[in-house]
């Protein structure tokens, strides 16, 4: 019998065919080559299947599974989880890039500690044309590119990495903005003790919430995740019912609670069902306190609930003429984003 392979890629996909082929590439060409690339394509209308059907042709890792129609983003994220044989297991975006050693440089860091979960690389941004973002387009600088990369809060990963739950479970409440972590490289054991993704809005910072509870992270210090912002990604949706649609299609025209509301009850959620020591747990019950105490928190959630205003129009990139997969042009990698500085 085959062994299984030690990582598990799971590429979740709907109309993405402007950027697909790159993000698989990015995958295909990793140093680390015991690998599978599991493809779920949620009833994709656009090239993807073609797309899809081409590389699981050509490459015997890649795997290619369709539904006949979109199902959404939650269930689809779960669903390439469930196909993972993996021990360790990444979420790869249909639009984002990985640098070739992402992997190699990642799965070393969980070998070398077993108590670490979740191992991720620095990361930086571009857009849909590969070029790094030095600023966003908007030209706010209360939206800056600081709020997206790494750049945002330096004390995140010395919060990440703490031996002590409740000092964890606070960093990524109070200092993951972007949740980048959520594409980092996770021990399945550890993914299958939380609730995986939910089907809401923000419950991918409930899912980092569960695995900071579960163990430690651990950084590569080296810019390896490129995460591209354009025009037809999840947070430059134009509208909250847009965004519920997205991530649970079951949900579209229904009343929708404010997301801090229903990410809130995941993170206590996590308080009550993981194990940890007590004082710990105390520490996690007075840092959500501070969290939901706060005053733009509330103000984000009266404002959607009464408005039902866009969560993210105002650091959305303006749209450009044309990709650079419609180009022919390939993204800049990390190195020369570095360079470019």
């Amino acid at each position: 019998m085959t062994e299984p392979p030690r990582i598990s890629i799971g590429l979740p996909v709907y109309n993405g065919a402007s950027f697909l082929a790159a993000a698989i590439d990015s995958v295909l060409d990793q140093t680390y080559t015991d690998i599978e690339l599991i493809l779920s394509d949620n009833g994709s209308t656009d090239a993807t299947p073609e797309i899809c059907q081409r590389y699981a042709a050509r490459d015997c890792r890649v795997r290619y599974y369709r539904e006949a129609q979109n199902r959404g983003a939650a269930w689809n994220f779960n669903r390439v989880v469930e196909l993972a044989t993996g021990e360790f297991f990444k979420w790869q975006a249909a639009d984002d890039l990985i640098e070739p050693t992402f992997l190699e440089r990642c799965s070393a860091l969980l070998d070398h500690d077993p108590r670490v979960v979740l191992a991720m690389s620095r990361a930086a941004v571009i857009d849909d044309q590969g070029t790094p973002l030095e600023a966003l387009p908007t030209g706010r600088e209360s939206a800056g590119l600081t709020r997206l990369t790494d750049a945002v809060d330096p004390r995140r990963w010395e919060l990440l990495t703490s031996p002590r739950a409740d000092r964890r479970y606070r960093g990524v409440l109070n200092h993951s903005i972007r949740c980048y972590e959520e594409f980092g490289l996770l021990r399945r054991s550890a993914m299958n003790r939380t609730g995986g993704h939910r089907p809401y809005r923000g419950a991918e910072k409930v899912f980092l919430a569960e695995m900071a509870l579960a163990g430690p992270f651990a950084e590569v210090p080296e810019v390896l995740f490129l995460n591209r912002w354009h025009r037809g990604r999840f947070s430059a949706l134009e509208s909250v019912q847009a965004q519920v649609q997205w991530v649970n299609p079951a949900k579209s025209g229904r009343f929708c609670w404010p997301r801090q509301f229903r990410c809130t009850l995941g993170y206590l959620w996590a308080i009550g069902r993981m194990p940890m020591r007590w004082r710990e747990r105390l520490g996690c019950v007075g840092s959500l306190l501070a969290f939901v105490s706060r005053l733009d928190k509330w103000r984000a959630m009266f404002g959607e609930a009464l408005r039902g205003n866009p969560m993210s129009a105002a650091v959305a990139p303006e749209p450009v003429a044309r990709t650079s997969v419609e180009q022919g042009k390939p993204a800049r990698s990390a190195q020369s984003l570095q360079a470019s500085k």
